[in-house]
């Protein structure tokens, strides 16, 4: 197996590169598990596409070798990744061993900015606001709620998330407030009840 991945002195790094990723691919897990590792270490931008690939549902079988591409593409940094990287996450459930495993590395992959004059649905701020959540940023969340709520004022999970980011930030009042307006928007969204129970 390792013979697949080894480096020849005389080979330029793109075609190095290029075989790790196709070992992407091979059929035995312990072999698509050192590739990842690899291509981490060597921060392939090249791989941040394959590697998201890997990770989109029913592509990558192993849980192993899911997280060994989810800490590959954290120590690549490539904005890219995000999307993949936080559905493959969510997909795994957040008490998963995935989830937990991946925790670091997600927090090391950086939200795509905006651009001058951008315009995104209010489900778009919700989306990228979760992810500051689960990234551990709850201010950039607040804030990515806030937008979201401004454009579209009965997005439940919008102010599910806002209160949970407000939970964060110490503001109780608010977080109530705003669990409270999830529940009275849609009465059967469980997640509120729950968080609202907890403060």
């Amino acid at each position: 197996a390792m013979r697949i991945l080894r480096m020849h002195a005389n080979e330029r790094e793109p075609v190095t590169e290029a075989r790790v990723v196709a070992a992407l691919a091979h059929p035995k897990a312990a072999v698509r598990r050192v590739a990842a590792r690899s291509l981490g270490a060597m921060k392939s931008a090249l791989a941040v596409e394959p590697l998201g690939a890997r990770l989109a549902e029913g592509a990558e079988p192993d849980e192993d070798v899911v997280i060994e591409i989810i800490v590959a593409l954290g120590m690549i940094g490539d904005s890219r990744a995000e999307a993949p990287v936080a559905s493959a996450r969510k997909r795994h459930g957040s008490n998963g061993t995935i989830w937990k495993s991946t925790e670091s590395a997600y927090r090391m992959i950086p939200i795509a900015p905006l651009g001058p004059g951008t315009e995104i649905s209010a489900e778009e701020w919700s989306t990228r606001g979760l992810a500051y959540l689960n990234k551990r940023d709850p201010r950039a969340a607040l804030e990515h709620f806030e937008k979201a709520i401004a454009l579209d004022p009965k997005l439940t999970k919008a102010y599910n998330n806002r209160a949970i980011a407000r939970r964060r930030l110490g503001d109780e009042v608010g977080a109530l407030a705003d669990f409270q307006k999830a529940i009275e928007l849609d009465p059967a969204v469980p997640q509120a009840h729950y968080n609202l129970a907890l403060v």
